[in-house]
């Protein structure tokens, strides 16, 4: 029974009880009521009969007419009085037919004794009066007799109704208190339980469990707070725990700040003081080994900011894994080799256990598995003091047509110890016991692993068991199920670097005439031919005038018309050349940007400087299937030390492609070019947007020459140019910063010449 429905039967059965208490009471006074009717109707009757003697003594002693009418009002009362007497349950037909008979006699004699009213006859009239007399006494007998019944009656009546009172009080007061009583059970209960769930909930006291055997709503509503309770208190758990969580990646990412700042400085500190150190030797054979070593810093830098890169790129899920195929033999070979000089430097043996049978190629993206066998590798050799490395593989075919490819990385180090199994592969957790404090690097080297295998759908993960002869140390493995890869013939050609299958007739559009001779010395050198345009204007009247070309490289900041809309003017042509393919060339190539250059209709982007290989390979590939690629991969804005003032890779580059002769004739003709941009870019220190511009053509310029400093300096002032300004104080320095490029680039081909 619900606890409503217990309340309702309850009210009814007080309220039923109440009414028929209440009609008790009503009968009560019904009864009191009629008896006090029935005296006063016997108590007039009395009266009346005492009244009639006097109107008899008042019509012997003076006669008249008054006393005779008042006698028949008197009579017709009586008679009516005495009919009344019949609803008296003592009072019977006989006795009410003497009172009757009695009254009529008195009539009779008060009748006769008025018609001797004028008459002398004493003795008559006495009869009379004594005739009166007794009748009204018998009357008077009989009614008192009467009066004693209905007051006894009354006595008796009253006497009940009291006792009956009593009882109803009684009644009324069990039932005030059974009431209360049953209520406090029921209300003041269900309010106790109530109150007492609501208190410990506002209280914090939510452990322990609401618990009640109620069968009603105040049972449900005590469930229902139960439940709000629990998820309460689980919320509260997770919120703990996640403070927690982020208490501890705050510290973690906190030690791992100190660390990568340690581990930069340290490379950064190698890279300045031996460059230092080159810059004031005068033998050849110590500056080589000063820029040996400087070269191995640069690469732990490096090293160093791929994997804070990687990180980020995979925190932001904006790291792409390729599937092309790839030999697994060729990829562990090729980490034998890079870490065998390593290992035996350490005086350790770097074992490869290959499978007994050739395993077959397969499908995946080989340049994250060596990263991360890298890592593997690398922690192994530098936590390994003594013994052995051992690195085994095998691939397995599964039911699925897949194969799984397994490697294990297993050393004779210090091993990992029970509690750190479990978080080693954590973000910024880093591994340091009293013998290995000084080998501790960033803690991202096996969270990147970690996350690069999950990325391909397989597992990374730590054997507590090493394997034989490898003492007490480390055992890692890593396992990805991949497709197998088509016949060898088919993807061998696929890892050459793409080229044009034939020459090309290719327009160029760029404002800057140094970075349109470059590209078309270096394109030629493949074959191709190369048209000039100094703007998108110029490119668009001369694909009207000459328009069989095959491709058109589009510079996007150039004066009277800008790239964007010289290609979309080209785009929205009815002419034949709408759809042909537009390969950006621009020093803005950030991922924001590309995505703007593609909506106007660009089929692909190459950053400045232009990688001409990546260029190349573009042309390939638009040309070849004209269809818009992929934007290229674009290297976000780190900040780094301040460049060399010339970059001596690209220039070897291109010495390789345009030989001695050509270079140092390119280099000579542009360094003019470069002065009258240097002055042009002074001039326009009051025109925010001009500047800008002419700075963006100075950076093009230096960014193709090589002049790495300067290409920087000019990208530093020109975005300044779009935040605030620059002032002339701060373009004081590009003149001299040109010369010693150009003073650089003397001296690194006086080097080549030389060697």
């Amino acid at each position: 029974m619900t606890f409503r429905t217990k309340v309702l039967a309850f009210s009814l059965t007080i309220g039923t009880l109440a009414a028929v208490l209440a009609t008790l009471v009503g009968v009560n006074v019904h009864l009191i009521v009629r008896d006090n009717e029935r005296l006063g109707q016997v108590l007039k009757i009395n009266a009346n009969i005492r009244s009639a003697e006097a109107l008899a003594s008042e019509i012997l002693l003076s006669g008249g007419e008054r006393p005779h009418r008042q006698w028949r009002l008197l009579s017709e009362s009586l008679s009516r009085d005495l009919s009344g007497l019949q609803t008296l349950p003592f009072a019977t037909p006989g006795l009410i037919e003497e009172l009757d008979t009695r009254l009529q006699s008195m009539d009779r004699a008060f009748r006769r004794l008025s018609s001797l009213a004028n008459e002398d006859n004493p003795l008559a009239r006495g009869i009379l009066a004594s005739r009166i007399r007794a009748n009204k006494d018998a009357l008077v007998s009989r009614v008192a007799a009467l009066e004693t019944e209905v007051r006894a009656e009354q006595v008796h009546n009253y006497s009940i109704t009291v006792a009956a009172n009593l009882v109803v009080i009684g009644c009324l007061l069990f039932l005030a208190i059974a009431h209360h009583v049953v209520m406090r059970r029921f209300l003041s209960g269900a309010w106790n339980d109530l109150e007492q769930a609501i208190h410990g909930i506002a209280n914090g006291e939510l452990s322990d469990p609401i618990s009640s055997d109620r069968r009603d709503e105040i049972g449900e509503m005590l469930a229902a707070l139960d439940g709000m309770r629990e998820g309460l208190h689980t919320k509260i758990q997770a919120e703990d725990a996640a403070r927690r969580s982020a208490e501890e990646l705050s510290r973690t990412k906190s030690r791992f700040i100190a660390s990568v700042s340690h581990e930069l400085r340290t490379p950064l500190m190698s890279l300045l003081g031996l460059t230092e150190l080159a810059d004031r030797r005068e033998k050849f054979e110590d500056i080589k080994r000063d820029l040996k070593g400087a070269r191995s810093a640069g690469r732990h830098l490096l090293d160093l900011i791929n994997q804070i890169l990687d990180f980020s790129k995979i925190e932001a899920d904006q790291l792409d894994l390729s599937c092309v195929p790839f030999q697994p033999a060729s990829m562990i070979e090729v980490i034998e080799s890079v870490f065998a000089a390593q290992a035996s430097e350490k005086g350790l043996v770097l074992k490869l256990t290959a499978p007994a049978q050739p395993v077959p190629a397969l499908m995946g993206d080989p340049q994250r598995l060596s990263q991360v066998l890298f890592n593997l590798v690398g922690n192994a050799i530098k936590f390994t003091d003594s013994g052995t490395v051992t690195v085994e593989y095998r691939v397995d075919p599964l039911a699925s047509g897949m194969r799984r490819f397994r490697i294990d990385v297993i050393d004779t180090g210090p091993g990992i110890p029970e509690h750190a199994g479990e978080r080693i592969f954590d973000d910024f957790s880093q591994l340091s016991t009293p013998g290995n404090k000084d080998k501790v690097g960033t803690g991202l080297g096996l969270a990147i692993a970690a996350r690069l295998v999950r990325l391909m759908g397989g597992r990374i993960g730590l054997e507590r068991e090493a394997g034989p002869g490898t003492g007490n140390g480390a055992h890692f493995f890593v396992s990805v199920d991949l497709p197998a890869a088509p016949a060898q013939e088919a993807w061998a050609a696929a890892d050459a670097p793409r080229r044009p299958a034939g020459p090309l007739r290719i327009l160029m559009a760029d404002d800057i005439e140094t970075n349109r001779m470059i590209v078309r010395e270096i394109l030629a050198t493949e074959g191709h031919h190369v048209d000039e345009a100094e703007n998108g204007l110029a490119c668009l009247e001369m694909l009207r005038d000459m328009p069989a070309y095959d491709v058109v490289l589009m510079d996007i900041n150039m004066p009277v018309m800008d790239g964007i809309e010289a290609t979309r003017a080209i785009r929205h042509s009815t002419a034949a050349w709408s759809n042909l393919p537009v390969v950006g060339l621009t020093a803005n190539a950030f991922q924001e940007q590309v995505a703007v250059y593609l909506d106007a209709g660009m089929t692909a982007c190459v950053s400045k400087p232009v990688a001409w290989a990546e260029l190349l390979a573009t042309l390939a590939e638009v040309t070849d299937n004209g269809s818009a690629m992929h934007p290229v991969p674009v290297t976000p804005d780190v900040p780094v030390e301040e460049p060399p003032l010339v970059d001596e890779t690209r220039l070897d580059e291109m010495l390789r492609i345009l030989g001695e002769d050509r270079v140092g004739g390119l280099i000579a003709g542009s360094t003019e070019a470069l002065r009258e941009s240097v002055r042009k870019t002074l001039t326009e220190v009051d025109d925010p947007r001009r500047l800008a511009s002419a700075l963006h053509g100075l950076r093009g310029i230096a960014a193709n020459l090589a002049f790495a400093r300067l290409a920087d300096r000019a990208l530093a002032l020109e975005k300044r140019c779009a935040t605030g300004g620059v002032d002339a104080a701060a373009l004081d320095g590009l003149p001299r910063l040109l010369e010693e490029s150009v003073a650089a680039s003397h001296r690194w081909l006086e080097r080549r010449l030389v060697a």
